[in-house]
Protein backbone atom coordinates (compact mmCIF):
# COMPACT_ATOMS: atom_id res chain seq x y z
CA UNK A 1 0.00 0.00 0.00
CA UNK A 2 1.30 3.07 -1.29
CA UNK A 3 0.63 6.05 1.16
CA UNK A 4 2.31 9.59 1.72
CA UNK A 5 5.11 9.58 4.61
CA UNK A 6 3.63 12.02 6.86
CA UNK A 7 0.13 9.95 6.59
CA UNK A 8 2.05 7.12 7.82
CA UNK A 9 3.88 9.77 10.26
CA UNK A 10 0.81 10.80 11.45
CA UNK A 11 -0.79 7.47 12.09
CA UNK A 12 2.62 6.32 14.34
CA UNK A 13 1.73 9.51 16.78
CA UNK A 14 -1.66 9.00 17.33
CA UNK A 15 -1.49 5.87 19.45
CA UNK A 16 0.41 7.19 21.78
CA UNK A 17 -2.23 10.14 21.89
CA UNK A 18 -4.64 8.03 22.02
CA UNK A 19 -3.44 6.18 24.84
CA UNK A 20 -2.52 9.17 26.94
CA UNK A 21 -5.63 10.14 26.44
CA UNK A 22 -6.89 7.99 29.11
CA UNK A 23 -5.43 9.64 31.80
CA UNK A 24 -8.42 12.15 31.45
CA UNK A 25 -11.39 9.75 32.64
CA UNK A 26 -8.55 8.42 35.31
CA UNK A 27 -8.36 11.91 36.87
CA UNK A 28 -12.18 12.75 36.59
CA UNK A 29 -12.63 8.87 38.20
CA UNK A 30 -10.11 10.07 41.01
CA UNK A 31 -12.75 12.98 41.45
CA UNK A 32 -15.92 11.14 41.81
CA UNK A 33 -14.57 7.76 43.25
CA UNK A 34 -16.51 8.05 46.68
CA UNK A 35 -20.02 8.53 44.13
CA UNK A 36 -18.76 5.75 41.26
CA UNK A 37 -20.74 1.89 41.04
CA UNK A 38 -18.89 -0.75 41.28
CA UNK A 39 -19.02 -1.23 37.57
CA UNK A 40 -17.89 1.91 36.95
CA UNK A 41 -14.47 1.63 38.99
CA UNK A 42 -13.85 -1.65 37.59
CA UNK A 43 -13.86 0.50 34.29
CA UNK A 44 -12.10 2.87 35.93
CA UNK A 45 -9.22 0.33 36.57
CA UNK A 46 -9.49 -1.07 32.74
CA UNK A 47 -8.45 2.50 32.06
CA UNK A 48 -5.69 2.12 33.86
CA UNK A 49 -4.91 -1.36 32.79
CA UNK A 50 -4.60 -0.53 29.50
CA UNK A 51 -2.28 2.33 29.90
CA UNK A 52 0.27 0.94 31.74
CA UNK A 53 0.10 -2.34 29.11
CA UNK A 54 0.85 0.07 26.66
CA UNK A 55 3.58 1.44 28.70
CA UNK A 56 4.97 -1.83 29.64
CA UNK A 57 4.54 -2.71 25.80
CA UNK A 58 6.50 0.09 24.73
CA UNK A 59 9.56 -1.17 27.35
CA UNK A 60 9.35 -4.63 26.24
CA UNK A 61 9.64 -3.69 22.38
CA UNK A 62 12.47 -1.25 22.84
CA UNK A 63 14.54 -3.31 25.72
CA UNK A 64 13.91 -6.97 24.40
CA UNK A 65 12.30 -6.29 20.80
CA UNK A 66 8.93 -8.50 21.22
CA UNK A 67 5.98 -7.32 23.12
CA UNK A 68 3.70 -10.27 21.48
CA UNK A 69 3.08 -12.49 25.11
CA UNK A 70 2.65 -8.92 26.45
CA UNK A 71 -0.16 -8.07 23.29
CA UNK A 72 -1.63 -11.51 24.20
CA UNK A 73 -2.07 -10.67 28.05
CA UNK A 74 -3.58 -7.45 27.45
CA UNK A 75 -6.67 -8.69 25.69
CA UNK A 76 -7.28 -11.74 28.34
CA UNK A 77 -7.14 -8.92 31.11
CA UNK A 78 -9.05 -6.45 29.04
CA UNK A 79 -11.64 -9.77 29.08
CA UNK A 80 -11.64 -9.79 32.36
CA UNK A 81 -12.57 -6.63 33.69
CA UNK A 82 -15.33 -6.17 31.16
CA UNK A 83 -16.85 -9.73 32.57
CA UNK A 84 -16.41 -8.44 36.27
CA UNK A 85 -17.76 -4.77 34.92
CA UNK A 86 -20.97 -6.22 33.51
CA UNK A 87 -21.73 -8.77 36.84
CA UNK A 88 -22.11 -6.06 38.29
CA UNK A 89 -24.65 -3.83 36.03
CA UNK A 90 -26.79 -6.92 34.80
CA UNK A 91 -28.99 -7.51 37.53
CA UNK A 92 -31.61 -9.31 35.04
CA UNK A 93 -29.15 -12.34 33.63
CA UNK A 94 -29.07 -15.18 36.26
CA UNK A 95 -26.07 -14.86 38.47
CA UNK A 96 -24.72 -18.31 37.37
CA UNK A 97 -23.51 -17.08 33.47
CA UNK A 98 -20.45 -15.50 34.68
CA UNK A 99 -18.24 -17.94 35.94
CA UNK A 100 -18.95 -20.85 32.96
CA UNK A 101 -18.46 -17.83 30.57
CA UNK A 102 -14.96 -16.58 32.21
CA UNK A 103 -13.55 -20.10 32.32
CA UNK A 104 -14.79 -20.58 28.66
CA UNK A 105 -13.24 -17.57 27.78
CA UNK A 106 -9.68 -18.24 29.95
CA UNK A 107 -9.69 -21.73 28.32
CA UNK A 108 -10.09 -20.28 24.40
CA UNK A 109 -7.50 -17.27 25.20
CA UNK A 110 -5.23 -19.99 25.97
CA UNK A 111 -5.95 -22.50 22.91
CA UNK A 112 -5.43 -19.74 20.63
CA UNK A 113 -2.14 -18.68 22.18
CA UNK A 114 -0.59 -21.66 22.58
CA UNK A 115 -2.26 -23.76 19.35
CA UNK A 116 -4.43 -22.03 17.26
CA UNK A 117 -2.36 -18.98 16.68
CA UNK A 118 0.66 -19.11 18.83
CA UNK A 119 3.23 -16.59 20.50
CA UNK A 120 4.63 -15.94 16.99
CA UNK A 121 1.68 -13.66 15.94
CA UNK A 122 -1.35 -11.56 17.45
CA UNK A 123 -4.05 -13.36 19.48
CA UNK A 124 -6.89 -12.26 16.81
CA UNK A 125 -9.07 -14.92 17.51
CA UNK A 126 -9.24 -14.14 21.27
CA UNK A 127 -9.57 -10.19 20.38
CA UNK A 128 -12.40 -11.67 18.20
CA UNK A 129 -13.95 -13.04 21.29
CA UNK A 130 -13.26 -10.21 23.05
CA UNK A 131 -15.03 -7.67 21.07
CA UNK A 132 -18.11 -9.99 20.42
CA UNK A 133 -18.21 -10.89 24.51
CA UNK A 134 -18.01 -6.96 25.21
CA UNK A 135 -21.02 -5.59 22.27
CA UNK A 136 -23.15 -8.65 23.69
CA UNK A 137 -22.99 -7.63 27.01
CA UNK A 138 -23.21 -3.91 26.51
CA UNK A 139 -26.40 -4.63 24.40
CA UNK A 140 -28.13 -6.52 27.08
CA UNK A 141 -27.18 -3.64 29.75
CA UNK A 142 -29.07 -1.63 26.72
CA UNK A 143 -31.79 -3.95 26.44
CA UNK A 144 -32.09 -3.72 30.57
CA UNK A 145 -31.83 0.04 31.02
CA UNK A 146 -34.69 0.26 28.16
CA UNK A 147 -36.65 -1.46 30.03
CA UNK A 148 -36.39 0.17 33.20
CA UNK A 149 -36.75 3.76 31.54
CA UNK A 150 -40.52 4.31 31.77
CA UNK A 151 -40.25 3.81 35.39
CA UNK A 152 -37.25 6.28 35.70
CA UNK A 153 -37.05 9.97 35.32
CA UNK A 154 -33.25 9.94 34.53
CA UNK A 155 -32.28 10.26 30.30
CA UNK A 156 -30.72 7.35 29.19
CA UNK A 157 -28.06 9.42 28.04
CA UNK A 158 -27.92 11.11 31.45
CA UNK A 159 -27.07 7.01 32.87
CA UNK A 160 -23.16 6.75 33.60
CA UNK A 161 -22.77 3.55 32.95
CA UNK A 162 -25.18 3.71 29.79
CA UNK A 163 -22.71 6.35 28.29
CA UNK A 164 -19.82 4.10 29.09
CA UNK A 165 -21.52 0.83 27.29
CA UNK A 166 -22.28 3.35 24.17
CA UNK A 167 -17.81 4.18 24.12
CA UNK A 168 -17.59 0.26 24.91
CA UNK A 169 -19.49 -1.34 21.69
CA UNK A 170 -18.67 1.46 19.51
CA UNK A 171 -14.31 0.66 20.58
CA UNK A 172 -15.03 -3.04 20.39
CA UNK A 173 -16.51 -2.65 17.05
CA UNK A 174 -13.99 -1.04 15.81
CA UNK A 175 -11.18 -3.23 16.97
CA UNK A 176 -12.55 -6.41 15.99
CA UNK A 177 -12.10 -5.32 12.16
CA UNK A 178 -8.47 -3.64 13.23
CA UNK A 179 -7.35 -7.15 14.49
CA UNK A 180 -8.88 -9.42 12.13
CA UNK A 181 -6.89 -7.69 9.40
CA UNK A 182 -3.66 -6.94 11.57
CA UNK A 183 -1.82 -10.04 11.00
CA UNK A 184 -2.54 -10.23 7.33
CA UNK A 185 -0.73 -7.18 7.22
CA UNK A 186 1.73 -7.78 9.35
CA UNK A 187 2.41 -11.54 7.49
CA UNK A 188 2.70 -9.43 3.79
CA UNK A 189 4.70 -6.77 5.80
CA UNK A 190 2.78 -3.98 4.80
CA UNK A 191 3.88 -1.54 6.90
CA UNK A 192 2.09 1.38 5.71
CA UNK A 193 -0.88 -0.51 6.26
CA UNK A 194 -0.16 -1.68 9.64
CA UNK A 195 0.07 1.96 10.56
CA UNK A 196 -3.51 3.11 9.05
CA UNK A 197 -5.15 0.13 10.69
CA UNK A 198 -3.64 1.14 13.80
CA UNK A 199 -4.47 4.19 13.40
CA UNK A 200 -8.41 3.01 13.31
CA UNK A 201 -7.71 1.91 16.51
CA UNK A 202 -6.56 5.00 18.26
CA UNK A 203 -9.32 6.76 16.95
CA UNK A 204 -11.91 3.98 18.47
CA UNK A 205 -9.73 4.28 21.99
CA UNK A 206 -10.33 8.09 21.68
CA UNK A 207 -14.15 7.18 21.19
CA UNK A 208 -13.84 4.98 24.45
CA UNK A 209 -11.99 7.53 26.82
CA UNK A 210 -14.35 10.77 25.66
CA UNK A 211 -17.36 8.36 27.21
CA UNK A 212 -15.51 7.01 30.16
CA UNK A 213 -14.52 10.86 30.88
CA UNK A 214 -17.76 11.53 30.35
CA UNK A 215 -19.52 8.76 32.12
CA UNK A 216 -17.24 9.28 35.69
CA UNK A 217 -18.67 13.30 35.70
CA UNK A 218 -22.33 12.41 35.31
CA UNK A 219 -21.67 10.38 38.46
CA UNK A 220 -22.01 13.44 40.96
CA UNK A 221 -20.36 13.65 43.92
Amino acid sequence: MAVSPWVIQLADWSEPVAYWSLVFPLLMAGRRWGSLSSSLRILAYLAAYMLVVYLLMRVAARVWHNNIILAHCASVGETILYLFAFRAALRRLPRYWFAPTLVAFLAFACLDSWVLEGFTRLNSYTLSLEGFLGILLGLLYFEQELHQAPASSVPMLARPLVVACMGIVLYLAGTIMVYSLSNHFIATNDAAGTALLYSVNSIMLCVLSGSLFYAFYLTKP
